[in-house]
């Protein structure tokens, strides 16, 4: 009879262990995978952040282009430069 005990605790001993290094590996992988959630919100959070000011640089680059007059002479070339300059200044991303 003391032989069955032995046998049934090294049995549950066994089976407690890999129980034990089965959770060890579910909680490491958990850990992972909330680290590597952590790092994509900073990315799209950053994402996000050059996405708005892609919007407002390109907003303004349309308002300064809408507001540009049409040159139909190749020869006002002073226009055509001070064109140039607006949207150099209109459309600098910060």
């Amino acid at each position: 009879m003391w032989i069955l005990f032995a046998v049934a605790y090294l049995s549950l001993e066994q089976k407690l262990e890999s129980l034990g290094q089965r959770w060890g590996n579910v909680c490491r992988a958990v850990e992972q995978r909330g680290a590597a959630l952590e790092r994509t919100v900073a990315l799209w959070a950053s994402f996000d952040e050059l996405h708005e000011k892609f919007c407002d640089w390109l907003s303004r680059a349309e308002v300064t282009v809408s507001q540009m007059e049409t040159v139909t002479s190749s020869l006002d070339m002073q226009m055509i430069t001070e064109q140039v300059r607006q949207l150099k200044v209109a459309t600098h991303c910060n």
